[in-house]
């Protein structure tokens, strides 16, 4: 399983929407959707990077 399917089955489980996830992290919801499906690094890999 790879990591943005883990982030998204436990937003689902936890009956949280995309939006509430990324208010609370502080990025857009569009970005959280894109990590969820893989097309997005991940935050830990982006701030390593710069």
């Amino acid at each position: 399983m790879l990591k943005g399917d883990k982030m998204r089955m436990l937003r689902l489980y936890k009956k949280i929407r995309q939006q509430d996830v990324a208010d609370a992290i502080g990025i857009s919801r569009n970005y959280l959707s894109m990590m969820e499906n893989e097309k997005k690094l991940s935050m830990k890999k982006y701030s390593e990077s710069g």
